[in-house]
C-alpha cells in the first residue's frame, strides 16, 4: 500500500540516517546518470538534504565536481521563463 503518512515518516527515517551517517563518514549516493539534472535522487532527495543544511557535490564525469548551488542555477536556465509558458487561462 502506498499509505502517504508512512510514506513520509519512511523518507523522515532515511534522511535522518543519511545525515546521522555523514556525520562520521563521507556519503555518496550514486547514480548512473550523467548530469545531476538527470538524476531522480537530485529532484527528490536533494532538496530534503539541502532543508537540513547539507552542503551537497555533484560529481562529474570528467572527475571533477559541481556544486549543489551550480546545478540549481543550471537547473533554472534550461527552465523557460514564466512569461514565456504563457497564461494558464488565457486572459
Amino acid at each position: 500500500d502506498a499509505d502517504p503518512e508512512r510514506l513520509a515518516e519512511a523518507r523522515a527515517r532515511g534522511i535522518a540516517r543519511l545525515l546521522h551517517g555523514a556525520r562520521q563518514h563521507r556519503i555518496a549516493l550514486m547514480c548512473a546518470e550523467r548530469d545531476p539534472l538527470d538524476c531522480h535522487r537530485f529532484h527528490l532527495v536533494s532538496p530534503l538534504l539541502r532543508a537540513a543544511g547539507a552542503q551537497l557535490v555533484h560529481l562529474t564525469p570528467d572527475g571533477g565536481a559541481e556544486s549543489d548551488g551550480a546545478a540549481l542555477e543550471r537547473l533554472a536556465r534550461s527552465r523557460p521563463a514564466p512569461a514565456a509558458i504563457g497564461d494558464l487561462f488565457g486572459s
